[in-house]
């Protein structure tokens, strides 16, 4: 490879080579970014952003806190199963249709119960976290916090259609508010990458195929330099 060939191939069409570039840089741009007729600048894809709420799985009382087990009402296995089981209604139709009452869902919820050790569900805790994914953190943080509500809510709602004793009810509490949304999938720099190079390569393609059309630059080997010392010596 003789960079110093490529380099002088370049200037000789630099104006081509420049343009080129100019061009790689402004079609970049725009598929990275919208710009409307009214000069507004807008990113073509949205940043995602996640918030975290968690509900704990208990009873009446506060369990937890207790050193004996003589009046805990069910074993830290049950309300662990009952996680899952709750976790998995998250999506169901009727806690869908109480989240929609105030208003629409713009977004993905993932909900699931919290693990002792990670990817083993044997060891899940009475614990669900729920993490909601929009296109804002405003977004993100309501849609966590409504999930949490309407999973909630409606358990209750059950509890009170079959009337369920108070004391020997499942109680849902609301042990971590929506946190603070963060990023989740920041905006990709792939399509304005690809589009850079593949316009700035086109460019300088396009300049070696003009040189093989109309050589000007060629290297000069050392059998042309014996051949041109000899035409001088015969003159």
């Amino acid at each position: 490879m003789d960079l110093g060939l490529y380099a002088r191939v370049m200037w000789r069409f630099k104006f081509l080579v420049g343009a080129g570039l100019v061009l790689a840089i402004g079609l970049a741009f725009l598929s990275y970014v919208n710009v409307s007729t009214s000069g507004t600048v807008r990113y073509r894809e949205a940043q995602k952003w996640v918030s975290y709420a968690r509900l704990a799985v208990s009873e009446p009382g506060f369990p937890e806190g207790a050193l004996s087990t003589r009046n805990v009402k069910a074993d830290t296995s049950r309300l662990a199963g009952l996680a899952i089981y709750y976790a998995n209604y998250a999506d169901s139709d009727p806690v869908v249709a109480l989240m929609r009452r105030s208003g629409p869902i713009k977004g993905a919820i993932q909900v699931a119960p919290v693990e002792a050790t990670p990817g083993s569900t044997s060891d899940a805790l009475p614990l669900i976290s729920i993490a909601a994914i929009a296109k804002s953190p405003k977004i993100a943080e309501d849609l966590a916090k409504r999930q949490a509500l309407a999973l909630r809510d409606y358990v209750v709602q059950e509890q009170d259609r079959n009337r369920i004793d108070v004391n020997n009810r499942v109680i849902l509490k609301l042990v971590k508010t929506p946190a603070k949304a963060t990023i989740f999938q920041a905006r990709s720099t792939t399509l304005p990458i690809v589009v850079f190079l593949t316009v700035l390569m086109a460019a300088m393609a396009l300049s070696f195929v003009l040189e093989n059309l109309r050589p000007r630059i060629r290297e000069e080997t050392p059998q042309s330099r014996s051949d041109s010392a000899l035409a001088r010596d015969v003159a």
